[in-house]
């Protein structure tokens, strides 16, 4: 059940990030891959873009996107604090904060396109470490745990 509401969850971003409604309503402004600059990475459309700096620059976050990832990065840093963390209570920890964070998201322009590509990467861990498989969740949550820990290379 889990399984499919994550699947759920990202169809429903996916197609409100991309929508036409949610262009209007909130001035996203969405590039295809041709359109793509050095510092508008093609975001979720291309997704092999590696996550670049914005000219030399962090990219910038708005307040609710800050505040939500900094919940996503206290749970992965208490959990990578634990001699053994409870990788199902992590997941379900995690799964909260990026539903939170994927339902507050008002960020447009390559700013937001920039957190796509790093979602990219984040999202399909996240799902993994929802296994029940203790040897994928274990390399899932440390591809998510590296990720957290790239994020504050890219953004600020």
């Amino acid at each position: 059940m889990k399984p499919l509401f994550f699947l759920s969850a990202i169809v429903l971003f996916l197609s409100y990030c991309t929508g036409e409604s949610h262009k209007a309503n909130t001035g996203h402004n969405h590039f295809s891959a041709g359109e793509a600059t050095e510092a508008t990475p093609a975001a979720h459309t291309d997704p092999g873009t590696a996550l670049t700096l914005n000219n030399g620059q962090k990219w910038k976050l708005d307040e609710p996107t800050r505040k939500n990832v900094g919940e996503i990065i206290a749970i992965v840093d208490k959990a990578a604090a634990q001699q053994a963390p409870d990788y199902h209570q992590v997941a379900t920890d995690l799964q909260a904060s990026t539903d939170k964070l994927i339902g507050e998201c008002r960020m447009s322009g390559p700013d937001h396109d920039a957190l796509h590509v790093w979602l990219q990467d984040y999202i399909p861990a996240l799902k993994e470490l929802h296994s029940t498989n203790k040897s994928i969740q274990k390399n899932a949550f440390a591809t998510v745990h590296t990720e957290v820990e790239q994020f504050g290379k890219f953004f600020e």
